[in-house]
């Protein structure tokens, strides 16, 4: 059985791990700190799914208000255990974020995922997901000076 619930700090280290499998890693003080911070807003939370009790994946969704845009709650991370994929465990943590961006009164959810990732775009496609562009990131420290 998959139940989804909020995460907590008990969750730090799974987070850890499910981090590392997306290509970020990190460690429990850091994640202790981001989660947190997460938690304390009321515009993003981050949901545990648990497959028979085991924690086994999470999604991190958030509400962005732009002025060039509808209200959106963009997923900022999705990840489930190798060992348990192809289950539905990704498809009811989606399930669970539209229905808390829904709350949030948002008017649709977007996810960005990496070029690579192409078993995902497949799988976000099959829950009703389209491709609406293609885009390069840009990033740059903040407190860097302009040249």
């Amino acid at each position: 059985m998959i139940t989804i619930r909020p995460a907590t700090i008990d969750d730090v280290g799974n987070l850890v791990r499910w981090s590392g499998i997306l290509g970020y890693q990190t460690n429990e003080d850091e994640m202790r700190q981001r989660l947190e911070l997460i938690m304390a807003e009321k515009n993003s939370v981050v949901l545990i799914a648990e497959v028979d009790g085991n924690p086994s994946g999470y999604i991190q969704v958030f509400k962005k208000n732009l002025i060039q845009q509808l209200v959106t709650g963009e997923i900022g991370g999705l990840a489930v255990d190798d060992g348990v994929r192809g289950q539905g465990v990704g498809r009811k943590l989606v399930e669970a974020a539209e229905i808390w961006a829904k709350d949030c009164g948002c008017e649709r959810l977007v996810v960005k995922s990496n070029m690579m990732r192409q078993t995902s775009h497949a799988s976000y496609q099959a829950i009703g997901f389209e491709i609406k562009k293609q885009q390069k990131v840009f990033e740059k420290t903040v407190g860097q000076m302009i040249q």
